[in-house]
């Protein structure tokens, strides 16, 4: 019962001496008493249960978190073992020598027209030796290996303790670890000098030389999956990229209206903050210039400067089955040596 033998002998014994109350008195202080004493237990009681529910909703929940990781797990694993009979590794070793890839890349990238409007930037075509583009696509991770919070958005950044498909691992710890900083950021770094040198001499006034001599490197890189609805407003990213870099790794048969869109600005924006500008909501107007197709081998670098803004979309009333995979870089100054010249932290400049 509510009131337990103790409490209620207690409550009884509490009364005193009775004989100066009427029987009418008497009744109502009794009952007056005991509702109070079954009142408080009633509420230590309930307090209890709720915090039984609470933790057994928290269990449930728990459990069900570890139903669809493990599914998710298993998804992933299949997906893998699956890759890896497709695309077997050995079928595209060939293709990944640093040897023959390094110049293919530097000569694609020297050869590339730069325009200059809406911000300097560069197309090139044929970046890869045919071979590695095909390794490139067959080393694209199995959707289960993309983040799954957002469904039209995804992204993915290998790691060497991912679980990936053999020729995944391969292809990109190559270029990670080879091709993006030894051609790729280099050979960008040398057709965008003149550029970044202005930028920084925007920027940094009397440093400017310190900060270009500064060593620069590949940063943020990820790999993204984008699906019908996405929509990224025109933006500059992060001030620490002083070019960004997209490869496209467009399949046959992708359309190539999916590229990247370049919009001119109706004034050079005032950026104080580190993270991503979105000018419109600064009540900068943006006007599309042109959009680089989404073609297969293709590479798009430009200025993250200026007047000048990018953005995406990807229509809804695009087929249902619309995938458009890319690997996003920065090139952007060491932290350090950075905030060293201009103030601040590392932290600042990674921001």
């Amino acid at each position: 019962s509510l009131l337990s033998v103790p409490t209620a002998t207690s409550t009884i014994a509490s009364l005193g001496d009775i004989s100066n109350e009427s029987p009418r008195g008497h009744y109502q202080r009794v009952t007056t008493d005991l509702r109070k004493t079954i009142a408080k237990e009633t509420r230590h009681a309930a307090s209890g249960l709720r915090d039984e529910i609470r933790a057994l909703q928290e269990a449930h929940q728990h459990m069900r978190d570890g139903q669809r990781d493990l599914r998710r797990e298993v998804r992933l694993l299949r997906a893998v073992i699956a890759a890896n009979t497709t695309h077997r590794l050995e079928q595209h070793a060939s293709a990944m020598d640093p040897v023959q890839i390094r110049p293919h890349v530097a000569s694609a990238i020297a050869a590339a027209h730069m325009e200059l409007t809406p911000t300097p930037h560069l197309v090139v075509e044929d970046v890869f030796p045919a071979a590695t583009y095909l390794a490139l696509l067959a080393a694209t991770p199995p959707d289960e290996c993309f983040s799954d919070r957002d469904a039209i958005k995804q992204n993915f950044r290998y790691a060497p303790d991912k679980i990936v498909p053999d020729v995944t691992a391969a292809m990109w710890s190559l270029m990670e670890r080879d091709i993006i900083p030894t051609a790729l950021v280099p050979s960008i770094l040398g057709r965008f000098r003149p550029h970044i040198e202005a930028v920084y001499q925007e920027r940094h006034g009397a440093r400017a030389a310190e900060v270009l001599a500064v060593p620069h490197a590949a940063t943020a890189g990820r790999l993204l999956l984008r699906r019908p609805g996405y929509h990224l407003d025109p933006h500059l990213d992060p001030q620490r990229a002083v070019v960004t870099c997209l490869l496209y790794l467009a399949n046959p048969g992708d359309s190539p209206e999916h590229g990247t869109q370049l919009f001119s600005l109706n004034a050079t924006p005032e950026v104080t903050g580190t993270k991503t500008f979105y000018p419109d909501q600064a009540g900068y107007v943006s006007t599309l210039v042109k959009t680089v197709p989404f073609r297969p081998n293709t590479a798009l670098a430009f200025m993250n400067s200026g007047a000048a803004a990018h953005g995406a979309t990807i229509p809804a009333s695009a087929p249902a089955d619309t995938k458009r995979y890319a690997y996003q870089f920065y090139i952007s100054p060491e932290p350090r040596q950075l905030s060293s010249i201009i103030g601040g932290t590392p932290d600042d400049q990674l921001n």
